[in-house]
């Protein structure tokens, strides 16, 4: 496993276990807009690196290899969207909420970013590190 790609999947599971530690945390503590912050500022970076250090890579793989610029597409589309909505989730609650809103965005929130953290590692990071490999 590259270097990069243990990197990026150690801030998956980072990101992750912040985000479950907001389960059941009343969203008007401090502690919770606090980890909401942070969160916020951890996803944002990795966004920002996967984006200038990993995805090129592949796009430049997927010159070559049409199957991979059909997978880059599709998690691109993915990505944008899932990005977009959990930012505006963090966003939201980042002052505080209504607790019952927040604990069920949050459930769709996590169940989303699992899946997609999945699919990244499973297909994305493996391939990333087969050209990696034979570079």
């Amino acid at each position: 496993m590259s270097g990069l790609v243990h990197e990026l999947k150690q801030d998956h599971v980072e990101v992750f276990a912040l985000m479950e530690s907001l389960r059941g945390v009343d969203i008007e503590t401090r502690d919770a807009q606090q980890t909401i912050h942070l969160i916020r500022q951890m996803l944002s970076a990795h966004l920002k690196r996967e984006e200038t250090e990993f995805y090129p890579k592949l796009k430049v793989a997927a010159r070559f290899d049409g199957r991979l610029k059909n997978i880059l597409m599709l998690f691109a589309a993915d990505m944008d969207v899932i990005a977009q909505t959990t930012l505006l989730f963090l966003a939201k609650y980042a002052h505080g909420g209504v607790q019952l809103d927040f604990a069920k965005e949050l459930g769709r929130i996590l169940a989303t970013l699992r899946t997609r953290m999945n699919k990244e590692e499973t297909i994305l990071y493996d391939r990333y590190d087969q050209l990696v490999v034979a570079a």
